[in-house]
């Protein structure tokens, strides 16, 4: 990732250029929010994140289809899930196979993990 911590804009991101290799490009604003951009001119959104202990990265969308503010979105609602101890990736296709994630603790559950195991159970 390139150093430093220059906010990102539309004007920015706009400017950026392709160079000889792939170069990732955080944003300071959402952890775990990174822009790729690619020899070949495209930009992708990307989320990075641990999960259990290994890292994980999940594409986005790619920009312009997906703006700036629509990216910073989607990487918190990932965020978001990870405070809940879910990971975006279960999640996610969770949701493509037309299941509902269901975030609330159920009225049993006596701690986070046993409602995360729940609803584990319930996805398989």
């Amino acid at each position: 990732m390139e150093a430093g911590f220059t906010r990102l804009t539309k004007a920015r991101v706009e400017s950026l250029r392709p160079g000889v290799k792939q170069r990732d490009i955080g944003d300071p604003e959402r952890r775990g929010l990174v822009l790729r951009i690619e020899p070949t001119d495209s930009k992708i959104w990307l989320f990075r994140y641990k999960f259990a202990g290994k890292p994980h990265r999940l594409a986005l969308g790619a920009y312009p289809g997906m703006s700036l503010a629509l990216a910073r979105a989607e990487a918190q609602a990932h965020r978001d899930l990870l405070d809940r101890g879910v990971d975006p990736r279960i999640a996610r296709r969770a949701r493509r196979n037309g299941r509902v994630v269901t975030l609330a603790p159920s009225p049993r559950a006596k701690s986070s993990s046993s409602s995360m195991g729940s609803w584990l159970g319930a996805r398989a």
